[in-house]
């Protein structure tokens, strides 16, 4: 009986301990304040404001999107000016992109910070989310995206919570004043990746791809990678060390990066956060520019051990375009390219494909259900000699996939790249394996799956909202480096009137709704032939 006491008694010790932990992992408190940065909000104030206040103006490329930045993660009187120029640029890129006119003194708009870094304290494998609650700072809370995290969760395995890894660690703690100090409304997914390896870096990146967090990069979400360079070198040597490491991340070669690093050659803490970011960027053929390096002895004058530290900036040039052999993908979204005033220019003489009659949209559903079989079940792509002049011809289109009434997948050319049966053969491949939004369609899907073909009539500007016709006009709504199109079948599946279109393809572009008001927003329509299979 007294064992049994003694069980029950330690059996409720444990359950208070673990509620008492479960219940503090909703507000996670700060662990270094007063040692890596300052404890009082208005010494971490004025410390921060300083080293703003320090970087010079930046001037970003015109008509691009910042996707993402490498900041330096250690003690703010060290690593803290080199981290500025990553955080300034974010705040000046995010009143530019909102096409605002505010002092670099107020606040941006609103965004979700992907913070990734590297685990200081715990070993373990994988990757430790902090799902929901905040964290604090001297400088108040900032809420956890819980849906973000969850969706990064449900896609890998990899991905799960682990408090202990967060528990001490500063990698990411110490990026939260800064953003406090350079955005208004946020929220971030933390994540810490305890083994840095190529399957992990590969997992987070998949996971941010596979939930359509890629789409939104540079518009509502971005992603930070927390790391330092060399470490404990002397200020000569960590100099070529860290001039070496960074040529290799601005050509966003990890291979050469991987190999230098193993030979010694150069060195990251935060490899894991850095390797993942790369990985993304190479995916959305993003370019990488260095903003600023300097290295500890820079800050106190000894120089014989050092540690480095660069800020690093990700972005997508020329954001609205669409070169010729990208596809759009559909409704949800959309690629980058040339811009949507180029492509009219350009294509402002071409006709478009003429009506088709019923025997030719049969065909190209044929050519699309073919394509899909042979390159799910077999991974080879079937060769079509066409000899109708009309499916010959150039032509835009869009192929839809749906499972159960369900999107499964949508991907298309908005302006005539190929003919019509070879973009018809490319977006039915693309759709079922390319489209970030959903996985690979799998063979044993095939039976469920319904192909719907979209040809595009030539695009038009108009001044009017008053010319869309709802059911017949797609749209393309353009302010600035955000973009977006629907097609026009989203519209009647949803029963909006013009109005609600409108401003659904406002948000589909990341832009807030109303926002086709605008002077300075461009409208675009299209119509589409609309078939598919019974």
């Amino acid at each position: 009986m007294k064992n049994i006491i003694i069980f029950a008694l330690v059996f409720l010790t444990f359950m208070f301990l673990s509620c008492c932990s479960s219940k503090s992992q909703e507000i996670r408190k700060p662990a270094v304040a007063g040692t890596f940065y300052p404890s009082e909000k208005s010494s971490l104030e004025e410390m921060v404001s300083t080293f703003l206040k320090n970087v010079p103006q930046h001037k970003f490329p015109q008509q691009s999107r910042l996707i993402g930045l490498i900041v330096p993660h250690a003690g703010y009187v060290y690593s803290g000016q080199v981290a500025a120029y990553s955080y300034k640029l974010l705040g000046d890129y995010l009143r530019r992109g909102s096409g605002s006119d505010k002092p670099a003194s107020e606040p941006a708009r609103c965004l979700t910070l992907i913070i990734i870094g590297p685990s200081h304290y715990v070993s373990f494998d994988g990757i430790s989310i902090y799902p929901e609650g905040a964290w604090e700072t001297p400088l108040g809370k900032v809420e956890i995206d819980n849906k973000v995290a969850l969706s990064l969760m449900e896609k890998s395995r990899r991905i799960h919570p682990y408090p202990l890894a967060h528990l001490r660690e500063h990698s990411l703690e110490v990026q939260i004043p800064f953003l406090q100090m350079v955005l208004k409304d946020f929220k971030i997914v933390p994540l810490i990746i305890g083994n840095p390896s190529i399957e992990n870096c590969q997992a987070l990146a998949d996971a941010i791809f596979s939930t359509g967090l890629s789409l939104r990069l540079g518009k509502d979400v971005l992603i930070i990678a927390s790391s330092d360079m060399s470490h404990y070198h002397s200020y000569a040597k960590a100099c070529l060390m860290d001039g070496l490491c960074l040529k290799d991340i601005e050509s966003l070669d990890t291979e050469k990066l991987l190999q230098d690093m193993g030979k010694g050659l150069c060195e990251l803490c935060g490899a894991g956060a850095v390797f993942t970011l790369i990985n993304v960027a190479k995916r959305l053929n993003a370019k990488a520019e260095v903003l600023k390096y300097a290295n500890s002895g820079d800050v106190t004058g000894e120089k014989d051990r050092v540690v480095g530290y660069g800020a690093v900036a990700f972005y997508i040039q020329n954001t609205d375009a669409l070169p010729a052999g990208q596809p759009y993908l559909s409704s949800e979204g959309m690629q980058e390219g040339k811009s949507v005033s180029e492509q009219v220019q350009e294509k402002s003489n071409v006709k478009g494909v003429q009506m088709l009659n019923e025997k030719q949209k049969k065909r190209l559903l044929e050519i699309a259900r073919k394509t899909l079989e042979e390159y799910i079940r077999n991974g080879t792509v079937p060769e079509f000699k066409e000899t109708d002049p009309v499916l010959a011809e150039k032509g835009a289109a869009f192929v839809t996939l749906t499972k159960s009434g369900n999107l499964r997948g949508c991907i298309g050319y908005i302006q005539p790249v190929l003919p019509l049966y070879e973009t018809v053969v490319k977006m039915a491949i693309e759709s079922s394996t390319g489209d970030p939004r959903f996985p690979k369609v799998r063979p044993e899907e095939l039976k469920d799956i319904r192909i719907e073909i979209s040809v595009l009539s030539p695009i038009e500007l108009i001044n009017d909202v008053n010319k869309i016709e709802v059911g017949k006009h797609g749209l393309i709504i353009r302010k600035g480096f955000y973009q977006g199109l629907l097609l026009p079948q989203v519209a009647t599946s949803h029963h909006w009137d013009k109005w609600e279109f409108l401003d659904q393809t406002c948000i589909k572009a990341g832009l807030p709704p109303g926002s086709w008001k605008d002077k300075d927003t461009e409208i675009y329509v299209f119509s589409a032939q609309v078939f598919g299979e019974e």
